[in-house]
């Protein structure tokens, strides 16, 4: 209420408006958690009364989007023994994929990128490099952010001994 005029009492309301784009799944505002693009009011009402509304104006971004700007990169997959690996499955904030051999996509500097790979029978896996350096691969999965420059990864598998059978036979001709 902001004053008396003619016998009546006044009253305002205050509006203030906020536009926002995000990039990600969720944006929290206000204590509340919004997924989708839309418009979201908030109200209070201060102690003498007058209504304080904040509307938001919220859009989500697609990766593409988010990324828009940011240099792309190349992730090399490079596969020595392909006949080990049945794919290679490759995920991004901006893309994904399957890859059955040695191949090269561009990826965002920043993006989060996960790679997984699947074995065929009778093969373990032998090493994983990033860049040269050996990573932990226990469950064949690695996550790493791209970085502003090339990456090369090479996933390295090798004949299991102890498998049941051989996938790949001896080269007898050497």
């Amino acid at each position: 209420l902001i004053g008396q005029a003619m016998g009546c009492w006044l009253s305002a309301q205050i509006i203030v408006e906020e536009s926002v784009s995000v990039c990600g799944d969720s944006y929290t505002w206000k204590g509340m958690t919004f997924s989708m693009s839309g418009d979201y009011s908030y109200t209070t009402t201060s102690s003498t009364g007058v209504d304080s509304t904040t509307i938001l104006h919220l859009i989500f971004l697609s990766p593409e989007e988010c990324f828009e700007g940011s240099p792309e990169v190349l992730l090399n997959i490079n596969l020595p023994n392909k006949n080990g690996i049945s794919q290679v499955y490759f995920s991004s904030e901006s893309d994904y994929g399957y890859f059955y051999e040695n191949s090269s996509i561009s990826v965002f500097e920043g993006e989060e990128v996960y790679i997984s790979y699947s074995l065929n029978s009778g093969y373990k896996s032998k090493m994983v490099t990033l860049n040269g350096v050996i990573q932990n691969n226990s469950g064949n999965y690695l996550e790493f952010v791209m970085p502003s420059s090339d990456v090369e990864l090479v996933i390295d598998v090798e004949f299991d001994p102890s498998s049941p059978s051989d996938p790949q036979p001896a080269d007898t001709t050497k």
